[in-house]
């Protein structure tokens, strides 16, 4: 079984709870090192899933 991380989101300020703000995840550097993610490659592709938010490394 691959190892679960649980992390807390960080919201931007913004007006209310959907006007806008934008949320972060800090993604933890194994996971960055298992998909080969650097400062030079760095681009990704999010979506969701059913209820789960998928991220990929961009080919």
């Amino acid at each position: 079984m691959e190892k679960v991380f649980e992390k807390d989101v960080n919201f931007n300020k913004g007006g209310g709870t959907s006007s806008g703000s934008s949320g972060r995840i800090i993604i933890p550097k194994e996971l960055l090192v298992d998909l080969s993610i650097t400062r030079e490659e760095n681009k990704v592709v999010i979506y969701r899933e059913d209820d789960k938010i998928i991220i990929k490394k961009a080919l």
